[in-house]
């Protein structure tokens, strides 16, 4: 059976494999940012000068490449991630790793060097899934049946092919989990075993180093611990558990002292959820989670479902009082009453007795959408919010589909299940994270070597254009606000109106076609509100003595790209 889990995992990992290297168009902002953080000279962003978010100047192309990547000088530096990190919010393990990997090709910009990362991750994750569930199923087909789907879900591709640490986290809480769940259980057998323990220690220190989630997934569990070993009066192992779990957190923030900064600060907090109503929120993250797992899209508006369900019930309530009426004295309709009513007993009991070691992270999901709902803006990014739920995916796969399997006997039926949700998840799941700039390619080819004035919403969204730029002679960064305050001035353009190829880059979502409101960013850094058309940008520049015949050279996706004469 440990072979067939290898070969399961080893089959799951080159599937994602191809799916990185023959479908991912592009790259998300954060793919990029976890290089940076890794490798850049202590800044978060390219377009970072001192504390300032950005300042609208000319830089260099190459400035993009050496943000990505180690120069042979900058070898196995982790003091600068330190540095980095100081100024946003996240623990430095997986940073490490990446930079140690980066450092051994210097000067090279490789996907693979965070994708390696990735595939350790799933390895982790899967075999302490099986693990898991083996240990609360007590049956090794259903685990190997769990592992099946839970690798070949759209969850577990997107976890892949998104260069972050949020599979390598999830690895570390399904082994915290695990062994948390074992040290409960053999002290409710009398068995102390404290190698559980010393490594319950160890994965929740590696998953609080590489995620702060992982953090409050930990205090949860803990905390549910703590309260099944005090309602069965094991009083010294409820301390000696809280205990080692609270010193392991203490022993990060000792070897990570930004802690206190990054979690008590305003950096860990993505304002705007306050939006959206919080109902809208709750169904958007089950419908991100329904549908990156299972392939399912559950309503995100309000619908009529509801209503019918209760119609439904009302009218098969009144349906069954009829029959019951006219069936009332038949011995062949009350004998089959009976054993409905034995079923539907049976079946519930059962179904109690198999969820009761599955509760503790039933809770914890539960928590997690209700929390995340609250504070972060689920319905602004839908199916990219699907990062913030990563941490809980295994779990919410394996509350399902243990109790189903276990309600459910044939083993063909069994297999079937299984087949059928794992073609949907993979059929229809959002895999979000592989299509993120289409024309890229066709992008990067007219910037090389040109001068390139690009025009954004907002600093954050210049990191999809990096790598259409990395060609580039040099480059201006500045907002739709800074171009009609009058920010981007003369002495900034007379570098343009030198160069023998300059183009603008307009990005769609800054100024459409279509007049559109979005929320942009001074040049001080400060929010502000515009309003201007696609046309009114161009109109801009053709305004200024030496744009007078400003050429447009195509629309692509993301970018309206104009050469500047």
């Amino acid at each position: 059976m440990i072979l067939m889990v290898f070969i399961i995992i080893f089959l799951q990992l080159a599937l994602c494999t191809w799916y990185m290297a023959c479908q991912k168009t592009g790259f998300f902002a954060d793919d990029l940012y976890s290089y940076g953080y890794a490798n850049s000279p202590g800044c978060i962003s390219p377009l970072e000068t001192g504390e300032k978010l950005y300042t609208i100047r000319w830089i260099p192309g190459k400035a993009l490449h050496e943000y990505l990547t180690v120069s042979s000088d900058e070898r196995f530096t982790y003091g600068r991630i330190v540095e980095t990190l100081e100024r946003d919010a996240h623990p430095p393990l997986f940073y490490f790793i990446l930079h140690s990997i980066c450092s051994m090709t210097p000067d090279k910009f490789s996907v693979w060097s965070a994708f390696i990362i990735n595939a350790l991750g799933l390895t982790l994750l899967q075999m302490y899934l099986y693990r898991l569930c083996l240990f609360i199923g007590n049956n090794r087909f259903i685990a190997l049946l769990i592992l099946i789907f839970f690798g070949f879900s759209s969850a577990t591709i997107n976890m892949m092919v998104l260069l972050r640490m949020y599979i390598l986290a999830t690895g570390f809480t399904v082994a915290f989990s695990y062994y948390a769940l074992k040290y409960l259980y053999d002290i409710y057998s009398d068995k102390i075993i404290d190698e559980n323990l010393l490594l319950s220690f160890v994965f929740l220190y590696l998953s609080s180093m590489t995620v702060y989630l992982s953090v409050l997934f930990a205090f949860l569990l803990t905390l549910i611990i703590c309260i099944m070993l005090l309602i069965r009066k094991k009083i010294k192992r409820m301390f000696c558990f809280g205990f080692c779990m609270l010193f392991s957190i203490g022993v990060m923030c000792l070897s990570f002292p930004v802690v206190f900064t990054q979690l008590l600060g305003d950096k860990v907090a993505i304002k705007g959820a306050d939006l959206f109503p919080y109902m809208l929120q709750i169904r958007t993250s089950i419908y991100v989670i329904s549908n990156g797992l299972f392939g399912i899209n559950t309503p995100i508006y309000p619908t009529m479902i509801p209503f019918y369900t209760v119609t439904s019930l009302i009218g098969l309530g009144i349906l069954y009082a009829i029959i019951h009426f006219v069936f009332r004295n038949d011995t062949w309709f009350m004998d089959f009453i009976k054993k409905l009513r034995t079923s539907v007993v049976f079946l519930f009991q059962k179904s109690l007795k198999y969820i009761r070691p599955l509760l503790p992270f039933v809770i914890i999901s539960i928590t997690f959408v209700l929390l995340f709902s609250k504070e972060l803006k689920i319905y602004y990014y839908k199916e990219l919010a699907m990062r913030y739920y990563y941490i809980i995916t295994p779990f919410i796969a394996m509350i399902i589909l243990l109790l189903l399997l276990k309600l459910i006997r044939p083993t063909f039926a069994r297999f079937g299940i299984i087949a059928i949700l794992t073609v949907t998840s993979l059929i229809f799941g959002s895999k979000c994270y592989l299509q993120q700039q289409l024309e890229s390619a066709k992008i990067e080819p007219i910037t090389r070597g040109c001068d390139v004035i690009v025009i954004e919403t907002d600093p954050p969204t210049f990191m999809y254009h990096i790598m259409d730029l990395m060609g580039c002679k040099s480059f201006l960064f500045a907002t739709t606000t800074d171009v009609f305050d009058g920010n981007v001035d003369d002495s900034l353009l007379e570098k343009a109106k030198e160069s023998d190829n300059i183009l603008l880059m307009v990005d769609q979502t800054a100024a459409n076609e279509n007049s559109m409101t979005s929320k942009t960013y001074k040049y001080d850094g400060t929010e502000a509100i515009t309003s201007k058309a696609e046309n009114d940008v161009v109109n801009h520049f053709q305004s200024i003595p030496g744009f007078e015949h400003t050429e447009h050279v195509g629309t692509y996706y993301g970018s309206y790209i104009y050469r500047l004469k």
